[in-house]
């Protein structure tokens, strides 16, 4: 790529235009022209494959994208609509942490947080699959469709995958809980104009991949939390205090590298001209910490009033693609962090140096191996 096909951006002001401006969309779109090319040339069928970027949230735009994000938002994106699901959360969290109650150690992310978001998760949204662990490898390959160009073998991977998906999740009735109606159950009874049954089951799908961004968020969250020794972890049982600063231990835990964008049309977006094709890359990591280099599971963290009224950042996006579970993952992370801190306040970590994730778009602590009494 020639660098005046391309800007990157590491200024916040202008990553936020940049990453909600209309006349930007991510690279993603070239996926679906490139689908259709690879199965023409290759012989291939990748229906399903198709049906997933097709419905894919940040590939969409226009009138059936923003009725279907209204649909979701009633369901799962308010304080309020989340109320009827609360004692689940909070038997389903009790229930997690009790699992853990008997290990002197125990890595976090394994034994805890991925099981636990997993599970409460799915039900919400009403995937459930026999075999979760097959369910897990559906959807961090439907997380992958953020990369454009995709060789043939992750393609066939994914054909073989979503198949199993499709083929389960529709023939089955989906169950309601005592806390309500599940996402795909609500979409399937008062079906989205434009959506058959399948685009639905894409759509949420894809809806539960993208949650997969709590699951970092909030091991580096917990990690960042435990390494600011006691007088923090201290602070961490108070649920007015998690909640007063919140939005800043997002800021100071995000797990997103960075955001591509493509022009669909000649623009100027503050000082940067772009014409129709040309790439930006917003890098998220230097757009809040000042550095492209510097991990933040690593910097010097200042714990200070001022420091903490700090919660400008950009971790679920902006403008028509904002994230469609904010709030939801903002509910669940006031509820864990007082929960675990006032369980265990002595834990500590095993190894002070963070286990990171090897991923191009997402930083990450990959274990979270924690003492969980003295």
């Amino acid at each position: 790529m020639r660098s005046e096909d391309h800007h990157i951006v590491r200024d916040m002001a202008l990553a936020k235009q940049a990453i909600s401006h209309g006349s930007l969309i991510s690279k993603g779109h070239t996926l679906i022209s490139f689908l259709d090319e690879v199965q023409d040339k290759c012989n291939l069928d990748l229906g399903n494959v198709s049906c997933v970027v097709r419905n894919f949230p940040f590939f969409m735009e226009g009138e059936r994208h923003t009725q279907m994000r209204q649909r979701v938002l009633k369901h799962m994106g308010t304080v309020a609509s989340l109320k009827s699901w609360e004692d689940y959360f909070d038997t389903s969290l009790r229930k997690a942490l009790n699992t853990i109650d008997l290990d002197q150690e125990t890595d976090l992310v394994s034994a805890f947080i991925d099981p636990f978001l997993q599970e409460i998760t799915c039900t919400l949204l009403g995937l459930t699959m026999e075999d979760p662990h097959k369910f897990r490898q559906c959807t961090d390959l439907a997380e992958m469709l953020l990369d454009p160009l995709l060789p043939i073998r992750a393609l066939k991977q994914m054909e073989a995958a979503f198949t199993d998906f499709f083929e389960e999740i529709l023939s089955k009735e989906i169950k309601e809980t005592g806390s309500g109606s599940p996402l795909l159950a609500e979409l399937l009874k008062k079906p989205v104009p434009g959506y058959t049954k399948k685009d639905t089951c894409a759509f949420v799908l894809v809806v539960y991949a993208g949650t997969l961004a709590l699951r970092y968020t909030l091991a580096n969250m917990i990690f960042h939390i435990v390494s600011g020794g006691e007088t923090i972890k201290a602070q961490a049982v108070s649920k007015e205090w998690v909640n007063t600063h919140l939005e800043h231990l997002i800021r100071d835990t995000m797990a997103v590298r960075k955001v591509s964008r493509m022009a669909k049309e000649n623009c100027r977006i503050g000082e940067l001209d772009f014409e129709k094709g040309h790439t930006v890359f917003i890098d998220m990591q230097a757009a809040h910490y000042g550095t492209e280099a510097e991990c933040p599971m690593h910097k010097g963290k200042k714990w200070d009033d001022e420091t903490l009224d700090n919660k400008t950042h950009m971790a679920f996006g902006k403008g028509s693609h904002y994230c469609l579970g904010a709030n939801f993952s903002k509910f669940i992370l006031s509820k864990v962090l007082p929960e675990l801190f006032t369980r265990y306040p002595d834990m500590r970590l095993v190894n002070t140096t963070p286990d990171l994730m090897e991923h191009t778009q997402i930083l990450s602590v990959r274990t979270l191996k924690c003492y969980m009494r003295n």
